[in-house]
């Protein structure tokens, strides 16, 4: 097989869209065909939109797909964007 024991994607969304930022596998020099790696890609995405749909929406959110494949274990790290306002009105003081 590929030798691959750990795959790390990093995603971004905002504004309605998003993308993968980066994905990185262990050990370093580890190659992928295209395709596998367009599946990975694709896999990560659906994972983290499962756990957080929407996520690209407005001003968005970014998280880590980490996937420890010796152990069959995934770790998602997400952080969702938000603006916060905060109103007063004042009248007839």
């Amino acid at each position: 097989m590929l030798g691959v024991s750990e795959v790390i994607a990093r995603y971004e969304g905002y504004g309605d869209s998003g993308n993968f930022e980066e994905l990185a596998l262990q050990p370093d020099q580890t190659d992928l065909p295209d395709d596998l790696e367009t599946a990975l890609r694709d896999f990560a995405w659906s994972f983290a939109y499962h756990l957080h749909p929407g996520f690209e929406n407005n001003e968005g959110g970014y998280g880590e797909l980490t996937w420890d494949v010796s152990a069959d274990s995934i770790t998602l790290d997400h952080a969702d964007r938000y603006v916060e306002c905060s109103h007063s009105f004042d009248e007839g003081l």
